[in-house]
């Protein structure tokens, strides 16, 4: 982020955070911060990742996932920042650091630095007095590769005298008209106005506090983006600086561009993907070390089978030469011992090496006993390799979706102690996998005990259909994090696989209801299968398709399918 964003986003926060009550610290992540608290009668969640590459704040409903067992530094802060209130709040723009000082006889601050991290301090500077900006045209050209020097030291220093010259702000402003570059440091000066999003389909890429050209292709037209819970940013149509040429080279391609008033929406929709999906990539990783292990090991173990079947082919090929010997063994007496023997070949000979510790009978019975251990070895060597194929297929497939069900077991193999093999049992056989056009995971329940392991088979932001008013099967829709958005597709083909298997099947169409799997509970003492929904999210009416199981189950793609759903919100 750079530091006219956080400079909008700081002041949007400092009359939020003042006189709020702190009420925990988590520590999900190296360099990932969570702190919570209490303002205005709601529970929000302030998310700092720190870092020098690409650091993020805040402001969330939903908070990441944390380790059960908090360490040392959390604990600290939690001993003297848990139950007190803010009572200032101070902000750095230009070093990007925030601190909020709690009310408690000693001076205490809670600084969070975007560079290093959250820590405490007894004393925190006032905020700078940032004074009238240098003229615009002073700035511009100070900005310019002539005027900037070349020398680490030296640019260090040139950022010190005009600190407002960010790295981003002087790479727009290099490809800028003088009087165009002059107004934009005018409009920033002031620290007002809206920010700029930009979006692909597979998530944020950027967020500034001026428009950006990408690449040098226009920008598509902002759009209305869905109204998600927790809410999104306003998109106003076209901006001030609709014909501003700064080149940004990480963003090309199908990008599209939201204009958000809020400050705090906008850095919670550019952040909070970010978060989630680099914490969810790294669970993903980490379960899937050990079956990429046990791939590792199949995989050297096959090799080693490659190298056993070449011995044992050279065992079996003896045999041809106790076949040749024993056609001439009447020649020699039993008790000869020789070091080789001449033995015809089609129209001319060949040689055949011989132990000479032992007699021309005793080579020939050897030769037959080994060629015979090479023929049993084989056998039983093709039937190893297909049982590790299988089983380093099975790893490979669990490293790539470590989410479905697997045993990893923990067994000691003698002095290398403990290692890790990974086996993959698949699906229950009472659970269905589907693949919507979108990529999303579905699963449904083929029975009450398929509808009850739904349940052990997901986490708590996945979402959960059902029929409404009536019976029908469970059905799970996997996301990878909780601000993992599912698109309307895949919530109306969810939507037709739950209808197509309950009450409503002969309709033309079925009313659907969804919420999230932490709000759907099993019923204690109740059959397998019984649940009790605490909150639903929406409800939605889907025209059912017959021919949809088969298509998402075969992972054909539906293009432009004709399925319509009316969402309304059910609470």
């Amino acid at each position: 982020m750079d530091a006219h964003v956080v400079r909008r986003v700081f002041a949007a926060l400092t009359p939020v955070l003042t006189g709020a009550r702190l009420e925990k610290i988590h520590h999900p992540a190296p360099d990932l911060y969570t702190v919570t608290f209490y303002a205005a009668g709601h529970k929000q969640h302030l998310v700092l990742r720190a870092g020098r590459k690409l650091p993020l704040l805040y402001l969330s409903p939903r908070r990441p996932a944390a380790p059960s067992t908090p360490d040392a530094v959390t604990m600290r802060l939690r001993k003297y920042l848990c139950g007190k209130r803010v009572v200032d709040v101070v902000c750095h723009w230009q070093e990007r650091r925030l601190a909020m000082r709690v009310a408690s006889a000693d001076q205490t601050w809670l600084v969070m630095d975007m560079r290093e991290g959250v820590s405490l301090a007894s004393a925190f500077a006032p905020a700078p007095d940032d004074g009238p900006w240098p003229d615009a045209l002073t700035l511009v050209d100070a900005c310019s590769d002539d005027a900037m020097p070349q020398t680490e030291g030296a640019v260090s220093e040139a950022w010190r005298t005009y600190p407002m010259l960010t790295p981003a702000l002087r790479r727009t402003l290099l490809h800028m008209d003088r009087p165009d570059a002059a107004a934009l440091l005018v409009d920033l000066e002031a620290g007002c106005g809206d920010l700029f999003l930009y979006e692909r389909g597979d998530g944020p890429v950027a967020l500034s506090a001026w428009p950006l050209e990408l690449g040098g292709l226009p920008v598509q037209p902002p759009v209305q983006p869905l109204v998600q819970p927790g809410g999104m940013p306003v998109v106003s149509p076209g901006g001030a600086w609709a014909a501003v040429s700064g080149r940004v080279s990480s963003l090309s391609g199908d990008v599209r561009e939201v204009v958000c008033e809020d400050p705090l929406d906008a850095a919670l929709r550019y952040g909070e993907p970010l978060v989630f999906g680099d914490l969810a990539a790294t669970r993903h990783n980490e379960a899937a070390k050990p079956f990429k292990g046990e791939s590792a090991r199949l995989g050297r173990l096959l090799t080693k089978l490659d190298s056993e079947e070449h011995r044992l082919r050279a065992l079996l090929a003896e045999r041809d030469d106790a076949v040749a010997l024993q056609a001439v063994l009447y020649r020699y007496p039993a008790e000869v011992r020789l070091d080789h023997v001449i033995v015809p070949e089609g129209e001319g000979e060949r040689r055949i090496s011989l132990d000479p510790r032992k007699t021309v009978r005793e080579n020939m019975a050897d030769m037959f006993h080994r060629s015979d251990r090479g023929a049993r070895g084989l056998s039983m060597l093709e039937s190893r390799r297909a049982s590790v194929r299988e089983e380093r297929a099975a790893a490979e497939q669990a490293r790539l979706a470590p989410d479905a069900p697997a045993e990893v077991a923990v067994g000691n193999v003698g002095r290398r102690g403990a290692q890790v093999r990974a086996r993959t049992g698949g699906l229950p056989k009472t659970v269905q996998a589907f693949r919507s056009d979108d990529g999303f995971r579905l699963l449904r329940g083929r029975s009450a005990e398929g509808n009850a392991a739904l349940l052990k088979l997901s986490s708590p932001h996945d979402l959960w259909m059902h029929a409404e008013d009536g019976p029908s099967a469970h059905l799970v829709i996997r996301r990878d994090h909780a601000a993992h958005d599912v698109p309307e597709q895949t919530l109306v083909q969810a939507g037709v696989l739950v209808g197509l298997k309950s009450w409503q099947r002969e309709d033309a169409q079925a009313r659907i209801m969804c919420a999230y799997v932490k709000d759907v509970k099993p019923v204690r003492g109740a059959p397998a299968g019984k649940v009790r929904v605490e909150r639903t999210l929406t409800s939605l009416v889907v025209k059912l398709d017959a021919t949809l199981e088969t298509r998402l189950a075969d992972g054909s793609v539906l293009p432009g399918h004709d399925n319509e759903a009316a969402t309304t919100k059910a609470g």
